[in-house]
């Protein structure tokens, strides 16, 4: 009966190891994700921000070079 519950209680901790390590992995997963998310959001921003600059710079120029 010893050795039963013996080998039970080792199937049990080696069950909960890999869920740990899973859930680990998972976690990891979701941090990238969130991290590729947010350079792709970050990118389109800067992108959006200098289309509109360059117009108003050109503008600023085009009154420079006429004063």
């Amino acid at each position: 009966m010893d050795l039963g519950r013996a080998l039970t209680a080792a199937f049990l901790a080696v069950l909960a190891a890999i869920t740990s390590l899973m859930a680990e992995h998972h976690a990891n997963e979701a941090m990238l994700d969130q991290i590729r998310s947010s350079d792709k959001w970050s990118f389109y921003q800067a992108k959006s921000i200098k289309a509109n600059l360059l117009p108003r710079k050109l503008n600023c120029f085009k009154r420079w070079v006429r004063l």
